[in-house]
């Protein structure tokens, strides 16, 4: 029993990856070896993630360039004294295809508008600050502001 534990000891440390150390220098200490190995993969990673810092900057520059054909709807969102406004530019509504909701947390605004074939649709959700409490809206020039008292 005892001789197939060392045969299967001996397989797997046989089986097991075989990397060599070659240190070409004679001089060359292992602290040595291990020392430039280590910078050379620190030089490597640093490599890395600069690649990847540069190929991030270009996906935000790329995305950039896309959102400029995509119109922002939200003219303006903030703090205005003692009220949380947000301002939607809504083009091609009436008052009466709106719709606003405001909870503790969001406000949910919703424009729906057909004439014959073609319909228009729009659905937006804000999150709100947790210092809001209520909100009113109005609609005046296809702008949408939404007023919301703070607590």
């Amino acid at each position: 029993m005892l001789a197939y534990v060392i045969l299967g000891l001996l397989a797997t440390v046989s089986a097991a990856p075989h990397k060599e150390i070659n240190i070409d220098d004679d001089d060359q200490t292992l602290e040595n070896f291990i020392t430039n190995k280590f910078n050379k993969l620190e030089a490597e990673s640093r490599a890395y993630w600069q690649e990847y810092e540069r190929e991030m900057k270009t996906f935000e520059e790329k995305m950039k360039a896309l959102s400029r054909h995509f119109p922002n709807p939200i003219l303006e969102e903030g703090f205005d004294g003692d009220k949380y406004v947000i301002k939607v530019s809504l083009h091609g509504f009436d008052e009466d295809d709106i719709s606003v909701q405001t909870k503790k947390t969001a406000v949910v605004i919703e424009a729906h508008h057909s004439n014959g074939n073609s319909k228009n649709n729009f659905f937006n959700v804000r999150t709100l600050p947790s210092e809001v409490k209520s909100g009113s809206w109005t609609y005046e020039n296809d702008i949408l502001t939404v007023e919301c008292d703070l607590e």
